[in-house]
Parts: structure tokens; sequence; C-alpha cells
């Protein structure tokens, strides 16, 4: 236990997660279990060995009482309760700004948090306050931290999509206590009420941040200003999907957000120079501090930045005594700081993403260079060479759990990205600073960046799109994360001892081939997932046997495709790229438009279908279905389609119905029976097809219910013939969920999830009966109030 600060902060860490898992008297427990560790260690004579166990201990319930304290003060607030247990309402809100986008002309929307300290609801005051975070279309106005404004709108309680197994924006909000969302267009639902500006560091900086904005965006050349202002100021706003996309599979979307990458450029440059021209150690590294912190103050103060920078100033405290860095301790003394800060951070993909770069940096760049220094390359150029080099081997393991992508070609692609990105974070910094005074050489630099800028999205076009340039990933097993890292270690020590013995090489590898054979969980469980997807269906079902089927995507309308933003992450997670059917209840966008994404992108045995539709969008998707290989079926009421362990049952529409008053009614029923009962999906069926139902065997234990809980549907003959014990609603809520349809389930005393209220619904089997939860109670996303529906 050479490193006490590296144990210390894992034990911290590990609190921290244990607390998170079930927070039910965990602060009186935490607080118990510290306070006896600390008399223990101060009152008994202890070897060296058990002191050292018991400080691992307290820190460990340190961790665990941080965590107790910081979820007292996370719980969904007054606002949010009332959002989700009156839904729908017109409010009022008054009080400051949190934090908020830059906002230019050129800009469709923006995002910012408000912290409403008045509230008004009917034109009467409320005893309620929370965070809220606004979406703006056509901002009217910039914005900046700490001014006084009045909103008002409808305030709901999601934040976002919400599914099982999935990371969502949602818990970043929360953790950062945002528990309503509000939409606001142009400048008629907004107003400032207070005319002195908030004296505040952050107010001014969003106003540096602003105006910086305002310099590059005439000082660049109109095709690179989103990239510069995405990669200097945090605003990705001008960076498309498909662009993103494309960054993805090249293995550079790292450099798309200030964080690690960024921090560590800035960092090593400025050490690089300022070695050149300060002797003094202790002055060097607190220039060196003073810089990073610099950059962060100058890309608007952004949590992540100032993660970023704290970490690399910690790193450098050494250098300001006189000391070597201890790499492993800088950042177990940098992530106790920010986890007591924060101990959410833990659960935060910024978080996760900045330090493991960061970290990345500090361990691996040294080793490297002077490896491919022994090689025979020269100092400079190593240095150029580790660098992206070493970013990269830390983060992987979390990259391929969110992004799904193995860009194989990314060490050579980066080899040549991030110098260009130096280059452009440092033209960027002298285009703001030179032409805030003189416009003229300003645009010098400002070209000079434009010109790196392209050179990296060529470099980034040509790799994502070189053929087998990348490969797509279901996300790893622990098994081979574990196994990746202890190969990442083994190097790292050998490297730093220099003691790479046969013994070492031979268990590095092992470790290393092992990964892609441990990568996929062993057994999974079978379930069905009805998928949080807004307006719209999609269920994912895996059979007792292990086999696959998704039925219905989601829909695709304008630049939001529910199969690429939604389904595709989800099923991923889960660890699938294959199905084994894909089946399709209707011919409608809100069901069938995200499944184009799925067999373009998805290994698909055999697309089901119902009756032929003669609309266009079921011609595209069956045109879709040639390009790609992938056969399709009819089936109507009385086919089986077989699955492992089990089978569904086809119920509706008969082959030859010409009844239907619509496509909804044509929608595929589908049945699958369990050990613990039946499934009934429904599709959009209207009353017609249901009174057709009515008189067949249709019973189940738990259905969806019909056209997402609309008006339309659950007739009270077809409730009765169900008699389910629960039914689920894939609904945006209001006006789609009809209060008298909900009532009509209340008062046969079932049970309604609702995919707007409580997120993606998972159903699994545990001895013989089904057990149902919601994503955002497995998150602890819901009020205290509404775990149970």
């Amino acid at each position: 236990m050479n490193r006490p600060l590296v144990w210390s902060a894992a034990a911290f860490a590990l609190g921290v997660y244990t607390a998170a898992q079930d927070t039910r008297d965990g602060l009186l427990l935490a607080g118990i279990m510290l306070a006896a560790g600390l008399i223990f260690i101060t009152r008994a004579h202890l070897p060296l060995r058990w002191q050292r166990l018991v400080v691992i201990f307290c820190f460990f319930s340190a961790g665990m009482f941080v965590y107790g304290v910081r979820d007292l003060e996370s719980r969904v607030d007054s606002l949010g309760a009332a959002a989700y247990h009156d839904p729908g309402r017109y409010y009022i809100l008054e009080g400051a700004v949190r934090e908020a986008d830059v906002i230019l002309s050129d800009t469709g929307y923006a995002s910012f948090t408000l912290d409403a300290d008045t509230v008004f609801l009917g034109g009467e005051k409320q005893p309620l306050e929370g965070g809220v975070h606004i979406r703006w279309i056509e901002p009217a106005f910039p914005l900046y931290p700490g001014e006084r404004i009045r909103v008002e709108g409808v305030v709901e309680y999601a934040l976002s999509r919400v599914n099982p197994g999935v990371r969502s924006y949602e818990e970043t909000l929360r953790g950062r206590d945002t528990h309503t969302a509000l939409r606001i267009y142009g400048g008629d639902s907004i107003e400032r009420i207070a005319d002195e500006p908030p004296a505040s560091l952050r107010y001014w900086a969003a106003r540096f941040r602003h105006a910086q904005a305002q310099h590059l965006t005439q000082l660049v050349p109109d095709n690179a200003v989103p990239f510069v202002r995405t990669v200097w100021l945090g605003d990705r706003r001008g960076i498309g999907q498909d662009q993103y996309d494309a960054f993805l599979r090249a293995g550079t979307a790292h450099i798309l957000a200030v964080s690690g990458i960024h921090m560590g450029i800035i960092f090593l440059t400025v050490r690089g120079v300022f070695g050149m021209f300060i002797g003094n150690r202790r002055a060097r590294a607190l220039f060196v501090i003073a810089a990073v912190f610099a950059f962060a103050f100058v890309a608007g103060a952004r949590v992540s930045a100032l993660r970023a920078a704290l970490m690399i100033a910690v790193y450098m405290l050494a250098e300001c005594f006189d000391r070597e860095p201890d790499t492993p301790s800088a950042l177990g003394l940098a992530a106790l700081i920010l986890l007591w800060l924060n101990p959410l951070y833990l659960f935060e993909i910024g978080f996760q993403l900045s330090f493991l770069s960061v970290s990345s940096i500090l361990l691996f760049h040294e080793p490297i260079k002077n490896a491919l220094g022994r090689a025979g390359m020269p100092e400079y150029a190593a240095g150029a060479v580790a660098l992206p080099l070493a970013v990269q081997v830390l983060p992987l393991p979390l990259a391929a759990h969110l992004f799904h992508v193995a860009p194989l070609t990314a060490p050579l692609t980066n080899l040549a990205v991030v110098p260009l990105l130096g280059a452009v974070l440092w033209l960027a910094f002298l285009t703001a600073a030179i032409g805030a005074v003189w416009n003229g050489l300003g645009a010098v630099f400002g070209h000079a960046a434009g010109a790196a800028v392209s050179f990296i999205e060529t470099i980034s076009g040509f790799a994502a799109n070189l053929p087998g340039g990348h490969a797509t990933l279901v996300s790893p097993a622990l098994a081979a994360v574990a196994c990746y890292y202890a190969a990442a270690w083994l190097a790292w020590r050998g490297a730093r001892t220099s003691s790479w013995t046969r013994r070492r090489t031979l268990a590095c590898a092992g470790l290393v081939l092992a990964v892609p054979f441990l990568w996929r969980p062993a057994h999974p469980p079978h379930e069905v997932v009805f998928i949080d997807v807004g307006h719209g269906d999609a269920v994912f079902v895996r059979s007792p046997g292990g086999d696959t089927m998704l039925v219905d995507g989601g829909d695709r309308v304008g630049g939001m495709d529910m199969g690429a933003r939604t389904v595709a992450p989800f099923l991923r997670n889960q660890g699938v790229d294959h199905l084994d059917y894909v089946a399709v209840t209707h011919a409608h966008s809100d069901h069938m438009g995200g499944l184009f994404h799925i067999v373009e992108n998805f290994s698909v045995g055999e697309v089901i279908l119902g009756i032929p539709s003669d609309t266009q969008l079921e011609r595209s998707f069956l045109e879709a279905c040639r390009e790609n290989g992938v056969p399709v079926r009819r089936v109507f009421s009385g086919n089986i389609i077989p699955l492992a362990g089990g089978a569904v049952e086809v119920l509706h529409p008969p082959e030859h119905w010409a009844g239907a008053a619509n496509l909804n009614d044509e929608s595929l029923v589908l049945r699958m029976q369990w050990d613990a009962g039946a499934i009934l999906l429904t599709g959009d069926i209207e009353e017609q097809a249901e009174r057709l139902l009515e008189d067949t065997d249709v019973n189940a234990s738990l259905m969806q219910a019909p056209h997402h809980g609309s008006a339309t549907s659950s007739t009270p003959g077809f409730l009765d013939a169900v008699s389910p014990s629960h039914a689920v609603a894939s609904t945006p809520g209001a006006p789609v969920l009809n209060d008298s349809v909900v009532n009509r389930y209340q008062a046969r005393r079932i049970t309604l999830w609702r995919t707007n209220h409580h997120g993606g619904i998972q159903i699994r089997e545990r001895n013989g009966r089904f057990v149902i939860q919601s994503a955002r109670e497995q998150r602890g996303l819901l009020p205290e109030s509404a775990v149970v529906p």
C-alpha cells in the first residue's frame, strides 16, 4: 500500500457507489460506520497493516456518508413533484439563470437552466421551487448566469427518454438538481425582471465567452465556425448529427467536448513552452496551473473544464513543493476532492471520460514517448506522437460502451488530428485575443484556424468512410473490461519500472486476447422491454431460449430518428447486434419509422408484416429490406412465430379481413406465453378491431394499452376480455393519454405503467411471476411517493 491516496480514493468511490445502490437508511448507517472507524483508529493500538485497513474502511464510510448527504439535497424538488403528480399545468416561473448556452443570431435554439424560486399557477403564488431545464426555440436575446428572468409554459417532469441499461441525459440533469423541463418559443414567453447585472464570476465568464463567440463568428471562415466554437467554447450545436457520427466512426469524437483532451493539450504545450524560459520549477508549475485555469475560464467556466483543470493542478502541486509528481497519487487526490465536492460526479459520463482522458495522458504519455525514443524517434516527434496514442488507452472501454463503435483507424487518425486540434486551440486563442483589438490581424489567425479545421474534417471524413475502418460493437461485459484494464495496468507498471519480463509480457498478451472472447454477457435473461421512444411504440423481446424480436421501432420525423437515437443504443447496451425477428404492427411512422435504421445497421433474420398497405412508407421500408437482404413474411391470425423456448401467437388481423376502418385497426396483435402468464401486444387497434377480438381468447396477465392509451381504444368490453393485472402505455402523456381511458384501467384495478412517467418498462420472470420495473424507478428518478404506479 505504497500510495495511500489511491487506495483511499478507490475506497471513497466504492462507498459512493455502494450508497447509490440503496439509499434507504444509508446516511445513518454510513454515519455510524464512519464514527466507529474514527474511534477505533484513534483509540485502538493496532499493527500498521490493520491501521491501513481501518483507514480504508473510514474512507469507504465517508463516501457512503457524503453520498447520503448529497442524496438528501438532490431529491426531486417541490416543483418536480408537482409536475409529476399534476402534469400538463401552465406555470409562470421567476428565478435566476444558473447556466446558459452562448446565444447568437445564427443558432436556432438554446438551452439554459433556471433556479425557479417564485411560482404562479392560475394567477396564485404556489409554495414551489426547483431547477428547470429550458429549451428555447428561436432565442431572442443572450442570457447569462445570475440574471433574473420570468418564463411561462407547461412544465414537464420527464427531462429525456429513460431506458433500462442506457445512461440518459435525465440522470445528468437530476444529478445537477434540475428536475423539470420547459419549452419556450421566441421572446413572448420570457422577459428579464432585473436591470442590474449580478456580481458573480460566472456571469462575467459567460459574457466574456459570448464576446469571444461573436469575434470568432466574424473572423473565422463560415464553414469552420461550428467546429471552432465547439472545441474552444464548448458550444456543439453547430455540429450536425451526421458530422458527429463521422467523427465517431473515425475515432475523433473525443475532440468535440471541452474536457480532458483539450486540457491535456494546453497542459503539455504550456509546460513545454514555459520549460524553455522558466528555470524555477515552482514558478513554472504556478504559471502552468494559471494557464490551464485561464483556458477553463475562457471556455465558460463549465464544470467539465474546471474538473479537468483541477486534476492537472493537483498533479502540478508536487512541483510547487519541489517534489517529483507521482501520477497515481495526484489522480487519487483529485478524485477525492471532486467526489467530496459532488459524489454524483462518479455517475456522470462527462466526469468519467474527462477523468479517464486526463489520467491516460498523465500515466501513459511519458512511457509511450520513452518507448518511441528508444525506437529511434527524435524527442520532439516522440512527444507529439505519444499524446494521441496515450489519450486513447483508458477511455477505450467506456467509449465502446457509450458509442458502440470500434474505430480501427483511430490510432493513425489521431496522430494527425490531435496535433491539428492543438493548432486550432491556439489559433482560436490568438483570433479571439487579437481580434478584440485588431480585426484584420485577428482574421489572419482565424483563416489559419479554418485551414486546420478543414484538414481535421477531411482526415476524419476519410477515416469514417474507409471500408473496414470501423466496426460496430455491443457494450462490453464487465469481465472484458476487467481484463482490458488489468492488461493496461501491467503495461504501465512494466514501462514505469522497465521490468518487461517474459512472464509480464505473456500475462499482458493473454489478458488482451481474452477481451474479445469475454465481450458479450454469457447468459442474458429473458425479458420484454417497452422502450421509451416518446410518441410511438418499440418493444424488445428476448425469449427463454435466447431468441430476440423487436416489435416496432419508434418514429422518424425531421432530424429525430428514434431507431438511431434510442432503439439502437438500447439494443447494443443489451448485447444485441442480431435480431431473429423484426415485427411491424402497421405502416404508421411512429411504429415503422425507426425500423429503417435497424434493418440497415443490424443483422435481421426476418421481417414480419401483416395485411399489405398501399402506403409510400411501407413501400420504402420493403425496398430497404430488399437492399439489405432481409426476408419479409406476412402473418395473420392463427399463425405462430417460433421463438426458442416459446412462441408468439398472431391473434389479429384475419387474412382476408375487409372490415378495417383504417390502418390502426389492421395492426398486428401478438401474444406470447411465459410461465408467469401471457403478454399481449396490441399496436394501435381501435374500437372496431377490439370488438372483433372480444369474442376470441385474448386473455393475458399484462397488455400493451392500445393506441398509446388514446380515447379511440381500450373499450370496456376489450379490457374485460383481456382481464390483465398490468398494462403499459407507450405515450408522451396528455393529450394522447386520455383521462377517461386512465379511469377505465383504474376502475378494473389494472396497474397502468406509462413511459412518459416511468420511462422504459422492463418485464422479467422470477419464481413463476412477473417482475416489472421501470427505468426511472431503477435509477431513483421518481419522486419518493411515485415509486409504485
